[in-house]
């Protein structure tokens, strides 16, 4: 307990020196609801399974985590032991197995399919999973032969482990000899040298960003850039741009597409922001939203979008001046017009869908 409340008031303690103690508390207790009700939509079963697909094989611990907890939690319950008759080891044990089951339930119940939020419920399954074997292997050592208790746990303990943390090594990135081979830059990286973008996309373990395209973006808003303020990402996997250009975010919305999906009652708000702000340029990126034309061209933005600008959505209904690969810098001189909270804004069918509303419009 007192742990928690050193952390949570040195965080509080943060965040009121950084000036964002007001908005964190004004997210809390006014905008969680939207939150959660963007987030039930997005649990899908083809989510699910790319979600775990990434965790493997350590997603597979909830499976013993959850037995053990289950046990140990049923055992508590049904007993009539009052919390001063408990030993500490059991105090111990029903605490940690109590945490993780909790996470795991707000994890599951009230959050998106984020894959940093599954993490600690990871971490605890490792946990609450070596507890676990430890409590099976003391008490077998306690009775000299480890095929006393429990035979048929006790005869694949073992091996399971043995085998499960093989699996592990070999499906660890860091075993994967594209990240091998570039293990001496990333040290010099973590000792202030900079890391080439082609090593970035080669240890990342998803292209969000990709370096190779991205870099040329920022040498071009070096030479765009009047203050730290006059750039915005709108993309969510484009928030990299604030910390490798040392700049501050023009708004407190540091990104704007997932923002205006999870909190449509919110966007005249991001709005209003966006154009208060001194910011010129706002990056895009035309994978991420979804864009299906052949981008291996030299027009800085695809014909069948630059043609539908004036009826699109921020920031496709600015000027665009640069573009790398998918990376698209707009100059903000026209008005900002609306926000979209579709997931795939750019993709044919709904660029069909919006021209043909336009023109349903138009007629009436």
């Amino acid at each position: 307990l007192i742990g928690g409340l050193c952390v949570g008031l040195a965080g509080i303690f943060w965040m009121v020196r950084a000036g964002c103690w007001i908005d964190f508390l004004d997210m809390m207790s006014g905008w969680n609801g939207d939150y959660f009700q963007a987030g039930r939509s997005r649990w899908t079963l083809d989510r699910y399974v790319a979600h775990s697909q990434r965790f493997v094989p350590w997603i597979f611990l909830h499976i013993p985590a959850l037995v053990s907890a289950g046990r140990t939690i049923f055992r508590v319950i049904s007993s009539r032991r009052t919390p001063a008759k408990f030993e500490r080891e059991d105090i111990a044990k029903v605490v940690l197995q109590a945490g993780y089951v909790g996470w795991l339930m707000q994890a599951f119940v009230f959050q998106q399919l984020f894959d940093y939020i599954h993490v600690p419920g990871i971490i605890l399954a490792m946990a609450v999973c070596v507890q676990a074997a430890m409590s099976v292997l003391m008490t077998a050592c306690t009775n000299d032969r480890l095929t006393t208790i429990q035979p048929s746990i006790g005869n694949l303990l073992l091996p399971l482990m043995a085998a499960f943390v093989a699996v592990a090594i070999v499906n660890s990135p860091t075993t994967n000899w594209a990240r091998q081979r570039h293990w001496y830059r990333c040290l010099q990286a973590c000792m202030g040298s900079v890391l080439e973008p082609e090593i970035k996309d080669d240890i990342a373990l998803t292209p969000m960003p990709r370096w190779r395209e991205l870099q040329p973006v920022i040498e071009k808003l070096h030479e765009l850039c009047e203050d730290d303020t006059s750039v915005m990402a709108y993309n969510g996997n484009l928030i990299h741009l604030y910390s490798a250009m040392k700049l501050r975010p023009p708004t407190r919305f540091v990104y704007v597409d997932v923002l205006a999906r999870c909190f449509p009652r919110r966007r005249d708000e991001m709005l209003t922001a966006i154009e208060k702000s001194h910011v010129h340029y706002v990056v895009s990126d035309l994978i991420e939203d979804g864009c299906e034309v052949d981008l291996n061209t030299n027009d800085v933005l695809p014909n069948t979008l630059a043609l539908q600008s004036s009826t699109l959505f921020f920031p496709y209904n600015q000027t665009p001046v640069f573009r790398s690969g998918g990376y698209v810098i707009f100059e903000i001189n026209r008005p900002i017009g609306w926000l979209t909270r579709e997931y795939s804004p750019l993709s044919q069918e709904y660029l069909l869908q919006l021209t043909s509303t336009e023109s349903s419009a138009a007629k009436e």
